[in-house]
């Protein structure tokens, strides 16, 4: 299962990554020949073959196709890569103590048992 949440929450990063290239106009090309030398991965220079590439490919992670558009001079919203995090991310909820040990530990008293 944890994998399954790593695969989506990756697939749902260069989604996002891929919007942004698209808008800064970033042409498909450019991406393929990123693709080829980082990874090894052949892809036509057309938009569907580079993110299907991209998107279902595991030698690529979100990490290093963010880092690659930040070296292009392309902006990546980190707002919004932290609010996919937190949506298909791991931990997204802290987790809480029960109200009688949150008040105790508030108060400074160990629990003596």
């Amino acid at each position: 299962m944890a994998y399954v949440r790593r695969r989506l929450l990756d697939r749902k990063l260069k989604e996002m990554l891929l919007r942004r290239a698209r808008e800064a106009g970033i042409e498909p090309g450019q991406l393929a020949e990123w693709l080829y030398e980082e990874a090894g991965i052949r892809a036509q220079s057309n938009w569907r073959d580079v993110e299907r590439k991209i998107l279902y490919s595991e030698e690529v992670t979100a990490r290093e196709f963010a880092a690659y558009l930040i070296s292009e001079g392309i902006d990546v919203d980190e707002k919004e890569w932290i609010e996919t995090v937190k949506k298909y991310g791991f931990g997204t909820t802290v987790p809480r103590l029960p109200a009688e040990e949150r008040d105790n530990v508030q108060q400074g008293q160990r629990d003596s048992s």
